[in-house]
């Protein structure tokens, strides 16, 4: 039998910090490149102790509904601790989105610190890979919050207002001298 073993000169390597927030999102990206190949993805935290799940998901097949994706059917799930493999992508004319997110049961207080925990993805290819940051839930709530312009032009005034309002009340004098209660 005629054997062919594939070898991956090509090495790229991505990192970034986790940003401390309420769904314990480590990365959100895309992957694609140009050429029709395998792809080797290799996730690791600066922490050898953290733990996370990571998901593979096809972009095309990503449900959205009202401008936000929802929880899609993933091609690939895995959980590990410090380190994961995703060992052979077919990765070409489609794209996958990555995400990757902290074990709830597992999070360190120090995590919460900006900067403090790392990532780092790296992908083994023929061909160059691109990764780039998921952005479908920021530019969503952008057009939402442009949206809510558009829908009453003196919304930003009227809420001015009230802050003052609030806030002149907040200054008045109290009532020095309470009523005050007898006692039977």
């Amino acid at each position: 039998a005629d054997l062919k073993i594939s070898h991956m000169p090509l090495t790229t390597q991505f990192s970034g910090k986790y940003a401390h927030n309420h769904t314990l999102t480590l990365l959100r990206e895309v992957i694609s490149c140009e050429a029709e190949q395998a792809v080797t993805v290799k996730i690791a935290c600066s922490d050898p102790k953290a733990a996370f799940h990571a998901r593979l998901f096809d972009v095309e097949t990503i449900k959205v509904e009202e401008g936000l994706p929802t929880d899609s059917k993933y091609i690939s799930k895995l959980s590990r601790i410090g380190v994961c493999f995703f060992p052979s992508l077919p990765i070409g004319s489609k794209k996958y989105l990555l995400t990757c997110h902290l074990d709830p049961l597992k999070v360190a207080e120090e995590y919460k610190l900006e900067g403090k925990l790392q990532w780092t993805i790296t992908f083994s290819s023929e061909n160059p890979v691109t990764l780039e940051t998921d952005t479908t839930k920021e530019k969503y709530f952008e057009a939402v919050k442009q949206g809510w312009g558009n829908e009453n032009p003196k919304r930003a005034e009227n809420a001015k207002q009230s802050r003052e309002k609030y806030l002149e009340e907040k200054k008045a004098p109290k009532d020095t001298n309470p009523p005050k209660i007898i006692q039977p």
